[in-house]
């Protein structure tokens, strides 16, 4: 299945200075959609359709939609303790 990315402005700054997490998040979703591989993804309490999913002690926040093609929006990205204050 096609896959793809959009990153709101703070999740492309984060991804600049961070490629290596940028790939396994990219590596993650596609398995996950693909082959319906388990990582650890998580649905976010009080938001609708939003997930989470850890990469090390790093946590990407984003939505998707499916039209055909699956778009995965990135809303942010950052270390596990301060990305949950900056939703």
């Amino acid at each position: 299945m096609k896959i793809k990315y959009s990153f709101h402005k703070s999740a492309e700054i984060f991804f600049e200075r961070h490629k290596d997490i940028e790939l396994k998040f990219k590596f993650n979703i596609e398995n996950f959609f693909n082959e319906n591989i388990q990582c650890d993804i998580i649905k976010m309490r009080g938001y609708k359709d939003t997930f989470r999913m850890r990469v090390g002690n790093y946590r990407v926040i984003y939505t998707f939609s499916r039209k055909g093609f699956i778009i995965v929006y990135v809303v942010n990205a950052g270390p596990r303790g301060d990305i949950y204050k900056k939703l």
